[in-house]
């Protein structure tokens, strides 16, 4: 674990790594909030789908959010379109102005613990495509670099 961190630290721009760390603690604070929430007030288990939700609505970003490999500075960057920014916006307003009504109005006892487990499940699934496009690059990337070795011209 540590060669690979130490790789994508060194190999990543930036944007990447604020991105790489606002996710884990914001993950994390998310996360310690939802514990003590259910250890207060005893959340029942189903709330686990809001999670699986999140899970399933945080694979959207990975259409919208590409890493890629800059040939010229050997760094990774990361690579944002329009719908980024739509995605993030309208995530924005679902957690503060809709999403708690919406519940609600749903019979969801816990708001907030159901709207905080959602977007545990949509920051960590952002944060593993993150991880996963760094990962396909690097093993394409040794892929050519063993074949380039294998077969010299």
């Amino acid at each position: 674990m540590g060669n690979k961190r130490d790789f994508i630290l060194g190999k990543a721009n930036r944007q990447i790594r604020k991105t790489n760390i606002f996710l884990r603690i914001l993950v994390t604070i998310l996360t310690c909030l939802v514990l003590y929430d259910s250890i207060i007030h005893d959340v029942p288990l189903y709330y686990i789908f809001f999670y699986l939700t999140g899970l399933v609505v945080g694979r959207f970003f990975r259409l919208t959010r590409m890493v890629e490999h800059d040939s010229e500075g050997e760094q990774f960057v990361l690579k944002t379109n329009k719908w980024d920014l739509v995605l993030s916006i309208s995530l924005l307003l679902f957690r503060f102005v809709f999403g708690s009504m919406i519940l609600e109005s749903a019979h969801v006892a816990f708001a907030s613990v159901g709207l905080s487990l959602l977007f545990i499940g949509i920051y960590r699934s952002k944060w593993k495509g993150l991880v996963s496009q760094i990962d396909e690059i690097v093993y394409t990337w040794q892929i050519s670099k063993t074949e380039e070795e294998n077969n010299p011209k």
